[in-house]
């Protein structure tokens, strides 16, 4: 675009074809296992369109460059699931998006700060939307969700390098942290019997991940030791 300045642009198309079978048997009267269990079976046939559409805005200098864009997604989901006698079609669309952005400054050759930051949006799986129970271990039912939406996150990373060319010694941090809106967990109860259930659903109160970590190294003397230290700090809620 002229300046050092830039305009980058990308497309992809995707396409996946998912099949579920589960067939589920009870006993006949002569003691084997062959006659079908509606309750239990279930066949889901699943067909994904997903497109990333994608544009970026860059600068490029001899000390900085930056970057700056975003991409949309929509995606049409196509689900039937045959279960015994009745059968539920479902077509949902969904257009998600994706923020990023990226500084990087070079102190000098020996010196660099980078911080990059990227949102994303994650769809539900096959397994955690289908709606039939799943009564393989018979203590711990589990159900899929058809309501269940997609979950978006935030991350962000900051990264600092300083190297001594003289000394050789060295510093590093790298802190990251990311925070997940509407994301999938599960809810649980139990019956009178003791067995218990278990379905994913949306968590609309969100959750934070952090981690910060920082690495010295630095020869001791003229020696061919060296003193290397390493500090972990973790924050998370859920």
């Amino acid at each position: 675009l002229g300046k050092n300045f830039y305009l980058e642009a990308n497309y992809n198309y995707n396409y996946t074809h998912r099949t579920s079978i589960k067939d589920t048997y009870d006993k006949d009267a002569a003691g084997n296992y062959t006659v079908p269990d509606p309750d239990y079976t279930s066949n889901v046939d699943n067909k994904m369109h997903r497109q990333n559409i994608g544009l970026n805005f860059r600068k490029q200098e001899e000390k900085y460059n930056f970057t700056i864009g975003a991409s949309v997604q929509p995606q049409k989901t196509i689900n039937e699931t045959k279960s015994g006698s009745f059968r539920i079609d479902t077509t949902l669309k969904v257009l998600n998006w994706s923020p990023n952005a990226r500084f990087d400054y070079r102190f000098s050759d020996a010196q660099m700060l980078r911080i990059n930051y990227r949102g994303q949006s994650t769809q539900p799986s096959l397994t955690q939307m289908m709606p039939v129970p799943d009564n393989s271990n018979p203590q711990r039912v589990t159900l899929g969700n058809l309501g269940l939406n997609p979950s978006f996150s935030h991350n962000m990373n900051v990264m600092y390098n300083s190297t001594n060319t003289k000394t050789y010694a060295s510093f590093n941090i790298n802190a990251n942290a990311s925070y997940s809106m509407n994301n999938i967990v599960n809810a649980s109860w139990y019956d009178a019997s003791g067995v218990q259930y278990t379905v994913p659903v949306n968590n609309g109160k969100g959750a934070w991940s952090s981690r910060l970590f920082l690495m010295f190294n630095t020869p001791i003397g003229k020696s061919r030791f060296s003193l290397l230290s390493f500090t972990n700090a973790n924050f998370n809620t859920g």
